[in-house]
């Protein structure tokens, strides 16, 4: 009885002493024992800068500035010209003070540690280049902070904007790339058809046989297509056993009527001199000389006596567009031999439908796109204009009203190609538009790809007007100064189709 007793005697007692500690442990502050704010071992964001000045774009990448550390900071340079890396100089400095000299990893691309001794917004600037060739790019207003719990609490309100799309500058430089900023241009109507490339009806000339005879081809490799130049040989035609050689016998004759005219007006020039005849008998002698030297050379130009032969050379530089004759083919006199199409000027015939004949009087302007290249060309660019137009249809142009321009000649656009044209109005509006390239298309809709930082970009649908083969006129979806990629859109199309960028992750260079 006694042991049960002390038993539960001691157990009250335990009960007692842990109510006690209990009691103790209320009302205790444990915010000693919290560790509210963030971890320590994480990482800060990765800042982005995009700055341009001019031709130049500078792209900035770092960590938040902390006081008095070291902080890497990577400079990216390109040419907007080319878009390609831009080699220079590069210096940074801070607050017009300390001068830390960038070094370059590869072209381009430039490092650099920077010390702040105050925190608190700094500026930095970036000279380029040395000697009389410097020039600055500022940065102002850039937070520095005093610990790291400072800058994961900060803020960078001027930072670039983060994209969804990464594209290294690295890539572009490697690739066609461009990026371009929308803008309101003035536009008229457009009107697409098509057309055909003909040759300037001022720029053909066709080679003609003065004389009978065999045809012999003297420049090598004649062909249709082939380049001449001015005064090349390209035939002779000789009647070297032909009976019949009338061009011989008038060579004779008109040589023979040469001296005999010459002497005549030797001799009526020494009568005149002793008075035995009067002026006007020696100016008819005088004519008379000058009429048998004119008909001479002009033989003289058709004929070499000892092989009997015509002489044809190419009028203009340019190239054969039809030969007409073969090797040893025998050719009356006035029979075609071949023509010759200068390289200088070319003409595009283009049919355009009945319903715009009031807007042909009113055209200022047109593209033509080659179908092979998709490369447009501005008739303005080419020194073109608008030679006429018809004034009625007719059942030979397929009821179309025939257009004609004359422009300068290009590599690419060869007469007797087919041509898409895109006829331009004088201009009675603005609207946003972007090059034509700027725009593909995602599954029905169209889209573009807008810059938001040097190496990210956004994908954006818009809804986009006519175009002027060069020109697409944008109705929403973009505003004006965006900035969009207008070559190499289709690898950023790519790149979009991969993993999301993580705004954490940085950039590797």
């Amino acid at each position: 009885m006694k042991a049960l007793i002390m038993l539960l005697l001691v157990a009250s007692s335990l009960l007692i002493t842990g109510c006690h500690s209990h009691d103790d442990h209320e009302g205790h502050d444990h915010s000693e024992h919290d560790h509210e704010g963030h971890d320590h071992g994480a990482t800060l964001d990765v800042i982005t800068y995009t700055l341009w000045d001019g031709n130049t774009e500078l792209f900035l990448e770092f960590s938040p500035f902390l006081l008095k550390k070291s902080n890497p900071i990577r400079v990216v340079l390109t040419s907007l010209d080319n878009f390609q890396a831009l080699p220079t100089d590069l210096s940074i400095h801070i607050n017009n003070g300390t001068k830390i000299k960038a070094k370059s990893s590869q072209t381009g691309i430039y490092e650099a540690s920077l010390t702040f001794q105050k925190a608190g917004n700094q500026k930095l600037i970036f000279v380029l280049g040395t000697g009389t060739n410097k020039r600055s790019i500022v940065l102002k207003d850039l937070p520095v902070f005093e610990n790291q719990e400072a800058a994961f609490r900060g803020t960078h309100p001027t930072a670039d904007a983060i994209g969804s799309i990464n594209y290294q500058r690295k890539d572009a430089w490697n690739n066609l790339f461009k990026v371009e900023t929308v803008q309101q241009k003035p536009v008229g109507t457009i009107v697409h058809t098509s057309g055909i490339i003909e040759p300037s009806t001022t720029d053909l000339s066709t080679l003609v046989a003065k004389r009978d005879g065999v045809v012999n081809i003297r420049k090598k490799n004649l062909t249709s297509g082939a380049a001449v130049r001015a005064r090349d040989l390209l035939f002779t035609v000789t009647g070297k056993g032909i009976v019949e050689d009338d061009l011989e016998m008038n060579f004779i004759k008109a040589q023979s009527n040469l001296e005999r005219q010459k002497s005549n007006l030797e001799r009526k020039k020494k009568l005149l001199i002793d008075n035995i005849i009067g002026q006007k008998e020696y100016e008819q002698a005088l004519n008379e000389y000058e009429l048998a030297e004119a008909e001479f050379n002009n033989i003289r130009k058709l004929f070499n006596k000892g092989e009997k032969r015509h002489l044809v050379s190419s009028p203009t530089t340019g190239f054969v567009s039809q030969l007409l004759v073969q090797e040893g083919q025998f050719v009356k006199a006035g029979q075609p031999l071949a023509s010759i199409l200068k390289t200088s000027r070319v003409q595009i015939k283009v049919d355009v439908s009945p319903r715009y004949r009031a807007l042909l009087p009113t055209i200022v302007n047109a593209n033509f796109v080659n179908p092979y290249t998709d490369k447009a060309y501005s008739m303005l660019d080419l020194e073109g204009r608008v030679i006429s137009f018809g004034r009625m249809t007719s059942h030979a142009e397929g009821h179309y009203i025939p257009l004609y321009f004359e422009i300068n000649n290009h590599p690419d656009l060869s007469p007797g190609a087919m041509v898409e044209v895109f006829l331009m109005t004088q201009a009675n509006t603005q609207q946003l538009s972007v090059p034509l390239s700027a725009v593909l298309e995602e599954m029905g809709s169209y889209v573009t790809f807008v810059q938001k930082s040097a190496e990210t970009y956004e994908k954006q649908v818009v809804e986009i007007g006519a175009n002027d083969g060069k020109m697409v006129q944008i109705l929403s979806g973009l505003s004006l100064g965006d900035k969009v990629i207008t070559q190499g859109a289709l690898q950023v199309k790519l790149a979009s189709m991969s993993a999301a960028v993580d705004p954490h992750a940085g950039h590797n260079h």
